[in-house]
């Protein structure tokens, strides 16, 4: 970087998240099939998905979420105010 004469030496630029996020994206629908989404977060080695509907994200499938679903001794969900249910159409803050 040069130098700029009215403002002294450039400073180098802050990382901005599009600069760091993933670009081949896992998206599941809301009627995928459970067995098959454990297996795409097993095979992509993720935490979370997006579930998205005709372009719209309508939720995220969790790792906890397939195991509470895919294992009857799995304890139940934590609920926190940060996990409550949202109104269909509705986008949290």
């Amino acid at each position: 970087m040069e130098p700029r004469p009215d403002q002294g030496p450039a400073q180098p630029r802050t990382p901005r998240v599009g600069d760091i996020c993933s670009t081949e994206l896992a998206l599941l629908g809301p009627d995928d099939d459970v067995d098959q989404d454990a297996r795409l977060v097993r095979d992509r080695a993720v935490r979370r998905i997006p579930v998205v509907k005709d372009g719209i994200p309508v939720g995220i499938v969790s790792i906890g979420d397939l195991a509470l679903e895919k294992d009857d001794h799995s304890p139940p969900p934590y609920q926190t105010e940060q996990h409550r249910t949202v109104p269909d159409g509705i986008v949290p803050n």
